[in-house]
């Protein structure tokens, strides 16, 4: 900064300290000010800017410091932008440092002397700057053509090799701890690093030109956008990160080798708060939650990570200091919320998992948030290490099924459908099964839901329905005189625009009558509204395929269904029969659907009929009802289903 420097300009000084402001806007704008490291990259654009406006200063005052005027204000003035200047300069690079080890996170929950330690070198450098004006070991002005002019001293080599090690430093922690981003992500860091090295060298080398602030002020906005842009990061209503920068931020921690808890919290009720409350005022519940729970003892961040779900990090894996929040956050939930004098109680279930012990790696991550609201719970349920066992056996068996689709380990089972009027086995259900090298046989009640998540079921089904049209085709149904084949079709298979051409397809390639084919259908597929699921039933249905309502009589299920759509059978499921054995009510309800839906001419079939009993009352309330369930058959590979068939000789009433 010397008054012989024809060329040195502020213009990039000022164009530097508008681009800083634009960026602190910005993160404040954007959010995410509980995070540590959002706070210090904040100070770190503060720093810069001080460092900035102290550069325009003490240029602006080079020509009002003559020596005819001796050491007056404004040489003063000078002489403290100078040495603010140097000093947050110092300070600037210490902050970097500290938060790229506080993003990649290898000084989170460090002792108290890993900060002294680290922040030692720039202390002490900064207190020696402050003796400048006594000792001009770092800089002095020289009366030169009657004009204080500046000159460097001896040790000035310390005010910039001191920064290039801090960054040097924290350019080398970054390389090591971001392994888990994507590589452009990284290289796109390492350029803006570099490119600030660039400009700090040209500015030692060559102090006519201003180009070290610009170069910064570069880089801090790249790196806001590249690593701190949290708009894509924050959930919009609670305003904490997301399920996002969570899964980051323990593939970060676990990757520094650090020990923590794992804490995840479910709402069982919120959606039944979201359905009967304004948006608004459920915001405000979101709201109230998230603002508690994230100052409940040892939490380190807080995450709003689904619609009904928080996740937590605990700085600790001690005992005690677990209890100690466990007990805190059973206080806070067992106090109901008070909005508008209407007290709204929460139903919750957290999981505890002290990672990396009883959570190694992140992928299970999503199996722990994508669990659905339990509506049977009235409490506060806490679980612990055992989950993993759930959470890893369903990673299992998406693997499974992964591995299924690619070597066709899927069957099919066949579970016969009696009809009380003939006392015959008049069709049968053919049911998925998964059969596992390893884990062995797998039900569709367990690997069907993991599919759906992943999105396989699709695949799933075109073997299905594969290997139920070859077994239509193989003559055993018309043997046994068996008028059609129920074949399951799941409501993300409707959702495939191509679904009844694929269909139909298969059923040409084995000429399979389309008699023979009867869907099974929930309500809920029935009744979506979307493009590609009623095109689907359309085409299916005027291609003369049939359709079985299943599961009826559970959940939101109702007649209007009926009048809408034409359906073969509608399955009575087997929770209806089960209550009707335990209540009076229940039974006297069952017998009455029973008795509406069969005088208005629809076929029936009672699914989970186990004893001789069930199929006694159930031909007394319908004497056409059709049976399906354990009494007369388990499903069954096909070799077995057959060597049923030859046997059964009907049923002595």
């Amino acid at each position: 900064m010397s008054i012989q420097n024809p060329y040195l300009i502020n213009s990039f000084n000022y164009t530097a300290f508008f681009v800083l402001v634009l960026d602190l806007v910005y993160c404040f704008i954007a959010g995410g000010l509980n995070r540590k490291h959002k706070r210090l990259f904040i100070a770190l654009i503060l720093c810069v800017m001080i460092t900035t406006v102290a550069a325009v200063g003490s240029w602006d005052l080079q020509t009002r410091t003559s020596v005819a005027n001796g050491k007056d204000i404004f040489y003063g003035l000078r002489e403290a932008c100078d040495t603010i200047y140097y000093i947050v300069h110092c300070l600037t690079a210490f902050l970097f440092t500290f938060y790229i080890l506080e993003y990649t996170s290898f000084l989170s929950w460090k002792k108290w002397y890993n900060y002294v330690l680290l922040s030692a070198p720039a202390m002490i450098v900064s207190v020696l700057m402050l003796l400048n004006p006594i000792f001009h070991h770092f800089w002095s002005y020289v009366p030169i053509d009657g004009v204080y002019v500046y000159t460097r001293g001896d040790a000035l080599w310390v005010v910039y090799a001191l920064p290039i090690i801090y960054s040097i430093a924290g350019v080398v922690f970054f390389c090591l701890s971001t392994r888990t981003m994507p590589i452009y992500y990284r290289v796109a860091v390492l350029f803006l690093f570099s490119f600030t090295f660039v400009g700090i060298a040209i500015q030692f080398f060559a102090p006519a030109f201003q180009v070290e602030m610009i170069t910064e002020a570069i880089t801090i906005t790249g790196i806001l956008a590249l690593m701190e842009d949290h708009v894509k990061f924050i959930d919009p209503v609670t305003r904490l990160s997301n399920y996002g920068v969570l899964e980051r931020d323990i593939k970060k921690l676990i990757q520094t080798k650090h020990k923590f808890l794992l804490v995840v919290v479910h709402l069982d009720n919120y959606s039944h708060y979201a359905r009967v409350l304004k948006k608004n005022l459920s915001s405000q519940l979101l709201i109230y939650v998230a603002s508690h729970i994230s100052k409940l003892p040892h939490v380190f961040d807080c995450y709003k990570v689904s619609s009904s779900c928080y996740a937590l990090i605990l700085d600790t894996i001690d005992d005690i200091k677990i209890e100690e929040f466990k007990t805190a956050l059973k206080e806070f939930f067992l106090n109901p919320y008070n909005l508008n004098d209407v007290s709204l109680k929460f139903f919750i279930n957290a999981t505890f998992l002290r990672v990396p012990y009883e959570l190694p790696d992140s992928e299970y991550l999503p199996y722990l948030i994508e669990v659905p609201e339990n509506p049977n719970n009235k409490g506060i349920v806490f679980k612990g290490a055992e989950y993993f066992t759930t959470i890893k056996r369903r990673d299992q068996v998406e693997k499974a099924i992964r591995q299924g689709i690619q070597q066709k380990n899927f069957v099919l089972y066949y579970q016969p459908i009696y009809s009380v009027a003939e006392n015959r086995i008049i069709a049968c259900e053919g049911l998925a099964r998964l059969i596992d090298p390893e884990l062995g046989l797998i039900s569709p009640g367990e690997f069907i839901p993991i599919a759906e998540k992943a999105g396989l079921m699709n695949e799933i089904g075109d073997q299905i329905y594969d290997m139920a049209c070859k077994f239509i085709a193989s003559g055993q149904m018309e043997k046994y005189g068996l008028g059609y084949l129920e074949v399951n079709l799941s409501v993300f298979q409707l959702y495939n625009q191509n679904l009844a051409s694929e269909i139909l397809a298969t059923m040409n390639k084995y000429h399979v009558a389309p008699e023979y084919i009867n869907l099974e259908i929930t309500e809920s597929a029935a009744v979506d509204s979307a493009l590609a699921s009623a095109d689907n039933l359309r085409k299916l249905y005027d291609a003369g395929i049939t359709f079985s309502l299943d599961d009826f009589g559970v959940g939101y299920s109702n007649y209007s269904i009926l009048d809408r759509m034409t359906f073969k059978n509608v399955k009575l499921d087997i929770s209806l029969l089960n209550n009707a054995k335990l209540s009076a009510k229940a039974n006297v309800l069952h017998s009455g659907l029973i008795y509406s839906l069969s005088h208005i001419g629809q076929s029936l079939i009672q699914e989970g009929v186990e004893t001789k009993e069930d199929l006694m009352i159930l031909k007394k309330a319908d004497p056409n009802i059709l049976i399906q369930g354990y009494y007369f058959s388990k499903p069954l590979p096909e070799e077995e289903f057959i060597t049923y068939l030859d046997n059964f000789k009907g049923v002595e009433f």
